[in-house]
């Protein structure tokens, strides 16, 4: 009986071990924690309305970080069609694309949409 249990504890902690230590993300070491700037202050408006912006992904456990280049046109992909963000000079519009050819376009607002991503299955 105490073989059996010394067993299953070792399996346990082996276990344990690779869902913790193996689960996590490697930050790459160049990245260094800072305070989110107060909302309004100086600090806050120059990050918001910086022209450098960043992409990062998650690969294969590790998070991949790239300077973000502004494109003409934006797509997010849904199942029964994608949004479209027009991103160019001209009128700036973004709309909906239905999967089938047969239905029309929604234009859903005037004005540009710099980003489309989701977070927690919703589009923000």
């Amino acid at each position: 009986m105490i073989k059996i249990s010394t067993s299953i504890i070792i399996l346990l902690l082996i276990n344990s071990y690779f869902f913790i230590c193996l689960g996590q993300i490697k930050i790459p070491s160049k990245f260094k924690k800072i305070e989110f700037p107060t909302i309004g202050s100086e600090e806050w408006f120059l990050l918001n309305w910086s022209n450098l912006e960043y992409s990062v992904k998650k690969r294969s456990n590790k998070l991949d970080v790239s300077i973000n280049i502004i494109q003409d046109e934006i797509e997010y992909k849904l199942s029964d069609g994608k949004l479209i963000s027009t991103y160019n000079p001209g009128p700036e519009k973004f709309i909906f694309q239905p999967k089938d050819p047969l239905l029309k376009k929604i234009e859903i607002k005037l004005g540009n949409i710099v980003f489309i991503y989701s977070i927690k299955s919703e589009i923000l």
